[in-house]
């Protein structure tokens, strides 16, 4: 009996934290995302998520220098949202964007990038682990 109660009241304690906040309009939005990954793999459209020494470079495959692109590049944790980054998408003449390690802690991340590229959505999202 007195172990229940210690297992009640050390349960109680642990901090929920929930993986998004407005986590029904984005389950509305799920969809679109879905179409967006399809016609981003049918057009070869990818990025490749390069650690560096001092931070996370950001290779876009199938870019030319003169694209116009807009977007959002998102770093979600999902253990700890205080840690969730994002980013205008800027890339350089060469596809790459970089960011600086000091807007990182070791950890799992998720990688999302929601933009367009020459008037064309399209939406990458792959796991990410920062040492």
């Amino acid at each position: 009996m007195i172990l229940i109660l210690a297992l009640v009241y050390k349960t109680t304690g642990v901090e929920f934290e929930l993986v998004t906040e407005d986590y029904y309009s984005q389950e509305l939005a799920f969809q679109g995302k879905i179409d967006k990954q399809k016609m981003s793999r049918k057009r070869g459209h990818d990025i490749d998520v390069v650690l560096e020494q001092d931070g996370v470079a950001l290779k876009f495959n199938n870019f030319s220098p003169d694209a116009e692109t807009s977007g959002k590049v998102s770093f979600f944790r999902p253990s700890d949202s205080r840690l969730d980054r994002e980013f205008d998408w800027e890339m350089n003449d060469k596809g790459m964007m970089y960011l600086d390690d000091e807007n990182f802690r070791r950890g799992q991340y998720t990688f999302k990038l929601d933009g367009e590229m020459n008037g064309e959505p399209f939406y990458i999202e792959k796991p990410v682990f920062i040492p």
